[in-house]
């Protein structure tokens, strides 16, 4: 199934997750017989039993560290993804309980994928670069680490300041000027569920700090037709446009200059 950790994370940030027996319909209804749709106020204890032929049909071994992941979901409609609601293991009776706030169907299902780290990618090239990244997981994001040419600069002791675990999105602006030149970024991270990235994510890419190189510079003493010709060798790695400024007495005329090879 498709598993995310908070009701608010989309398809995107989602994962897979091993279920282990049927899914549950749970339905809560008040004195008049209306059904309650949602109950945090007063949360309800699940208990969901799952059995050795449950196990083995998933191909789980039935020891309790193997089980230790096992927890329940919530399926919700509206995104189409179960949701991660937890549990605490009953390892002598075969089950797993957790309290619940919502009506509707629930399973068992175990965690078995690290975390992923999508759509890496750096939004400037200046001396402080802003980072954004999806970093996803259904059990919690832990044992994070975000480096920038080697030194770590965000892990778990400050990742609430730059990670939000609804929307899955890491966003991390560069507090300590680069020079120009090529540089890398890596993320790496584990999560709850004991799952490591075999690999970190690395990032390539490039800061300009440098100015473009204006040379052979020329402009016409003489206006032809209310007109005046400028030219000059313009060079950067990343030239946008390129304008020329003349003042006369009248005040300062501003040119936009075709580029040219």
């Amino acid at each position: 199934v498709l598993a995310v950790s908070e009701e608010e994370d989309l398809f995107d940030t989602s994962s897979v997750a091993t279920t282990v027996g049927n899914p549950y319909i749970i339905n809560v209804k008040d004195n008049n017989g209306n059904e309650i749709a949602d109950f945090a106020d007063t949360p309800l204890q699940l208990t969901l039993e799952y059995t050795a032929d449950d196990l083995s049909t998933a191909e789980i071994n039935n020891t309790a560290e193997d089980l230790d992941n096992l927890k329940i979901y919530w399926y919700n409609k509206e995104t189409g993804v179960f949701v991660y609601v937890g549990g605490e293991l009953d390892y002598e009776n075969s089950s797993v309980t957790a309290d619940i706030t919502k009506s509707g169907q629930y399973i068992l299902a175990i965690d078995n994928c690290a975390p992923s780290v999508t759509d890496f990618k750096v939004t400037n090239e200046t001396s402080t670069p802003t980072f954004k990244a999806t970093v996803a997981d259904m059990s919690g994001i832990q044992d994070f680490s975000f480096k920038i040419d080697g030194k770590e600069f965000v892990n778990d002791s400050n990742l609430s300041k730059f990670y939000s675990s609804s929307s899955a999105l890491f966003e991390y602006q560069a507090t300590e000027p680069l020079e120009s030149g090529e540089h890398t970024a890596t993320i790496t991270a584990s999560d709850s569920a004991g799952n490591v990235m075999v690999n970190s994510v690395t990032l390539t890419f490039n800061v300009d700090t440098d100015a473009p190189v204006i040379e052979n510079l020329n402009i016409s003493d003489k206006i032809y037709n209310g007109k005046i010709n400028i030219s000059a060798n313009v060079t950067d790695a990343n030239l946008n446009s390129v304008k020329a400024y003349v003042q006369n007495e009248d005040g300062i005329y501003t040119y936009d200059l075709e580029e040219t090879d």
